[in-house]
């Protein structure tokens, strides 16, 4: 099994059928159904590892490999089931990382951890469970712990690209950009054809206020992957807030074009418009927000008051917000100190 398993890692999977095909029964259907699993045919791998089980109840690895099926599948209530079995046959490292998978993945987060805690205790190198370790402490806003497992991770395996990347993501929700700034780096350093690491690093600079750094990752993004819609999304939002409105256009249109139902695209495309003395391209982008959130029609009605205001039309300006104040409360207090409005409010 071995041997076919080294086959595949390389690539040879015709060649790893034709051995596990040549193996006696039922070890045949254990082996074809691997090599099913590695290339993608989880129907059949699935039915040649169940004819296995049916034969031979006591072999590990089968209930590993139909576990992990049912994960790419969504089904974990048979994915926890399958790999239980796995681990109450042999206490593998492996097979309590991907238990604790399903477990994360069901949101059963204690119970992950204690899988991973497993699977650490039994190989202590097994790089992979500090990280999916990580990834349960960070969803649960344990974000020290996050870090701490994150780094255990990378002094294992200091050359995964991803795990840099996400421990990243913690240091942002920390509130330390400077080091999600080295982390994207290293990642980047590692990776430099990944879009979400640009963006991710354009993410880290934009809370640090470095606006320019910013706007030439999420550039690079979008050259990477001109179909990104976060990058150009996120490249809009950017040149709104340095007031370069012609670029912010231009950028929401391309993030329009990937997904037509944005609706904070249209509204904040809006806004660009409107600082360009392009009223009625505005009015329209506020109305296509509303109709595609209708839970935006104050922040809608508040853009056109705002809208109206710097057209000079006061009165109509004053209504359509009192409008918005009767629909969300909250906007008369932000409304104090919007330049829009010091006129009127």
């Amino acid at each position: 099994m071995e041997d076919i398993i080294g086959d595949i890692k390389k690539g040879n999977t015709a060649t790893a059928l034709e051995k596990a095909k040549k193996l006696p029964f039922p070890e045949n259907l254990l082996a074809e159904g691997v090599v099913y699993f590695h290339i993608g045919n989880n129907e059949k791998s699935k039915n040649l590892l169940e004819r296995y089980i049916e034969i031979k109840k006591d072999n590990p690895e089968s209930y590993y490999y139909l576990g992990n099926i049912y994960i790419e599948e969504k089904n974990l209530k048979k994915a926890i089931h399958f790999l239980k079995k796995a681990v109450e046959l042999k206490e593998k490292a492996e097979y309590y990382n991907d238990l604790g998978y399903a477990y994360f993945l069901n949101g059963a987060y204690e119970k992950a951890i204690e899988c991973y805690n497993r699977a650490v205790k039994i190989n202590p190198n097994l790089s992979v469970a500090y990280y999916n370790k990580a990834l349960v402490f960070r969803k649960m806003g344990r974000y020290k712990e996050a870090i701490k497992n994150y780094s255990t991770a990378i002094t294992l395996n200091p050359y995964d690209p991803d795990y840099y990347y996400n421990i990243g993501i913690v240091y942002r929700l920390s509130g330390e950009p400077e080091k999600a700034v080295k982390a994207y780096k290293k990642a980047i350093e590692l990776n430099p054809e990944n879009e979400n690491y640009w963006n991710n690093l354009g993410n880290a600079y934009y809370d640090l206020k470095e606006y320019e750094k910013a706007i030439k990752c999420y550039e690079k993004s979008v050259e990477i992957n001109p179909k990104f819609f976060l990058g150009w999304q996120n490249l809009a939002n950017t040149y709104l807030d340095t007031g370069k409105y012609e670029n912010a256009v231009k950028s929401y249109k391309k993030a329009l074009k990937i997904n037509r139902r944005c609706s904070d695209c249209y509204m904040d495309m809006g806004i660009a418009l409107k600082e360009l003395g392009r009223y009625e391209e505005a009015l329209k982008a506020y109305k296509k927000a509303v109709e595609i959130d209708p839970s935006q029609k104050a922040t809608g009605i508040y853009n056109e008051a705002c809208l109206y205001a710097s057209k000079g039309e006061k009165e109509k300006a004053k209504k359509l917000l009192e409008e918005a104040f009767r629909l969300d409360p909250s906007l008369r207090e932000y409304s104090k100190t919007d330049p829009d409005l010091k006129k009127i409010v």
